[in-house]
């Protein structure tokens, strides 16, 4: 039997992933750097996944856990530090070890199509983009816009106190969300396609913040409004003055990061033009209507939880 090898596979994203190889019947492997929470191991151990603890910093360790590997998915999550060095050691022990095919952590809106100096952590993923273009190895590329799931907080597009979206210049631009779910479902199946290109686009809904004021105020049966907080030159201005403050640094996600990130969406940098949505028959694509109504209105009254906006 195939083993397909998760690392970062104790993150949010990399559990899913593996569950759902697991659900697919094939040997997982799961790579991780700490000893697993008691409910993860669990998980795992239900689920007859293969659990290695790795140090990252070990080619031997590392050639070890890569042995006799598939397709290895990388879901390592952090900074430049993590993805330039990390994920580098990584690939490199994949090819040493004469693993076939490799799947990097980049699920996001296209980088490439996103000048360098327009988001910090974007140029990150196109840099070891390029590492993988010249790697003696196989590998897809995997993106899937924005997670859909940080609509219900996270990311502010959504004001639900105040009953607002905000949008800057353009409140009919389309962008690109997929649930987490949604991407390691599709990643799962992804890891198994022997013929999978370089690239693979994904989107399980395109929304504007017109259509996300339509979908809230159906949901509550309140008007959302929009808020226009400006333009995209003025966001940009932002952006410099907050990084300014930061000293250029400020950790994986500073402020201005997320800035950065709204920048792009709203000015339609990275949007996807072609969708591999149908490569693989039987995902059910989750609207964004559907995960907001069920986080802000499980019972199907117009009662939004309490959240921070």
């Amino acid at each position: 039997m195939k083993i397909i090898a998760v690392a970062g596979s104790s993150g949010e994203q990399g559990l899913k992933v593996v569950r759902e190889l697991s659900r697919l019947g094939v040997k997982v492997r799961a790579l991780i750097r700490n000893p697993l929470a008691a409910d993860i191991a669990a998980d795992f151990k239900k689920l007859n996944v293969e659990i290695i603890e790795v140090n990252f910093n070990n080619r031997d360790s590392l050639l070890k856990a890569c042995s006799g590997v598939e397709c290895m998915v990388s879901n390592l999550s952090g900074d430049r530090d993590v993805i330039m060095k990390v994920q580098v050691e990584l690939l490199n022990a994949c090819i040493a070890a004469g693993v076939k095919r490799f799947i990097p952590s980049a699920f996001a809106i296209d980088f490439n199509t996103v000048p360098v100096d327009k988001n910090r952590n974007l140029a990150i993923l196109r840099e070891f983009d390029h590492v993988l273009e010249t790697a003696h190895i196989k590998s897809t590329t995997i993106l899937t816009g924005a997670f859909a799931d940080m609509l219900t907080g996270q990311a502010p597009f959504i004001l639900f106190g105040l009953k607002k979206v905000i949008y800057f210049s353009n409140p009919d631009q389309k962008m690109d969300f997929t649930t987490r779910d949604n991407v390691a479902i599709y990643t799962a199946h992804a890891a198994l396609d022997e013929t999978t290109p370089r690239y693979l686009r994904i989107s399980g809904d395109q929304v504007s913040a017109r259509d996300l004021s339509a979908i809230m105020t159906k949901i509550e049966g309140k008007k959302f409004k929009l808020l226009k907080l400006g333009s995209i030159s003025g966001l940009e201005i932002v952006i410099m003055v907050f990084k300014r403050m930061s000293g250029g640094n400020g950790g994986k996600y500073p402020i201005w990061q997320g800035f950065q990130y709204m920048h792009n969406m709203f000015a339609g940098l990275g949007k996807f033009t072609e969708l591999d949505n149908h490569r693989y028959q039987g995902i059910q694509w989750t609207p964004l209507e559907s995960i907001l109504r069920s986080h802000f209105n499980p019972s199907g009254k117009n009662a939004i939880r309490k959240t921070r906006s």
